[in-house]
């Protein structure tokens, strides 16, 4: 029986974005305490699984859009089977080299940040962009301001 989870996109995207579950997990921790007041504990699995639901919510929409329905089966391959793709190796060297070429400046995303999130605290902000600093670039910003509403070109 032929398996409809599609690991050869699964390690395309490891290879493109890295295994960028354990920030997402710690970006939606950090969210969710600022924004109840509470510690929350996601892992990773739930961050995967949280992504397939979003693209639940978005077949919704487009029922027909075979990208989104892939990236949904494999987002819960994925949660459901973690430890397996930790495993996938990709070029380590080449994302590494990416990478570099992103990291933020300091000052600047922090105050972005402090804005986007509507984080009080400098502390606060700092440990979001600490965690952040190896994938954030200056797009991502601009995206978060769009997506509040806030036509800002950085």
């Amino acid at each position: 029986m032929k398996s409809i989870v599609d690991k050869s996109i699964i390690l395309d995207r490891k290879t493109t974005y890295g295994n960028n579950f354990p920030i997402i997990t710690k970006l939606w921790n950090n969210y969710l305490g600022q924004r109840f007041g509470t510690e929350v504990k996601l892992t990773e699995e739930d961050s995967a699984v949280l992504m397939a639901l979003m693209k639940v919510s978005r077949l919704a929409q487009s029922p027909e859009n075979e990208d989104s329905l892939t990236d949904l089966i494999n987002y819960f391959w994925i949660g459901l089977n973690y430890g397996e793709y930790t495993e996938f190796k990709i070029d380590e060297p080449a994302l590494e080299e990416d990478v570099k070429d992103r990291v933020p400046q300091v000052d600047e995303d922090l105050l972005l940040l402090k804005q986007i999130l509507g984080i009080d605290s400098w502390e606060s902000a700092t440990k979001v962009y600490n965690e952040l600093s190896e994938c954030t670039h200056k797009r991502f910003i601009e995206r978060l301001l769009k997506s509040r509403g806030k036509d800002v070109t950085i």
